[in-house]
């Protein structure tokens, strides 16, 4: 990696380090944006993976760690923002994170979509529904809408519903906990 852009992310809000060496040094006073950049390259490095998003905001205490199965859209958005510059809750292309690299691209971003059916005709004009995709809506004239978290990674983009982007992981972190006690 030989340089890196970072945008909209925690307190960064536009960061451009050309010229990165094999081995580089950040140093600077308390709450500089050090473990920012750090944090943002991990990101970029597990191409956005959730779990990894979910272990940044636990260990920062933005996670409610209650045993409640049922965490709202409205929580998890919550957390969620305290990954962007201001906690800016925007479902425009201009609110996304980006980091990107000479190989690798990365942005997240809220968005507002509807699930539709694909489906398929045969021969006989029999329809068979082959499963559902999401389609981000800007208009306000749906309101049928869910929320969600898009990750883009190079060219894959996965839409994640904002209730039940974390469930999984949540619930696991539960029971680990009752193991352990």
């Amino acid at each position: 990696m030989e340089s890196i852009l970072i945008s909209n992310y925690k307190s960064l809000e536009k960061l451009e380090i050309s010229q990165l060496k094999r081995v580089n040094l950040f140093t600077g006073k308390n709450n500089t944006g050090k473990s920012t950049v750090l944090e943002a390259l991990s990101l970029l490095i597990s191409k956005g993976n959730p779990s990894w998003i979910y272990h940044l905001l636990d260990t920062r205490g933005e996670i409610n760690n209650s045993h409640n199965s049922n965490i709202s859209a409205e929580a998890n958005l919550q957390a969620l923002s305290t990954l962007f510059s201001h906690r800016n809750i925007g479902f425009e292309n201009s609110n996304s994170i980006k980091v990107t690299s000479e190989s690798n691209a990365l942005s997240l971003r809220f968005v507002k979509f509807i699930e539709e059916d694909v489906v398929e005709k045969d021969t006989e004009g029999n329809r068979t529904t082959l499963g559902q995709k999401k389609l981000i809506v800007n208009d306000a004239i749906n309101e049928n809408y869910q929320l969600g978290l898009e990750i883009k990674s190079n060219h894959n983009t996965n839409i994640f519903r904002l209730e039940r982007i974390f469930r999984i992981l949540h619930r696991r972190n539960y029971h680990q906990i009752i193991k352990n006690k």
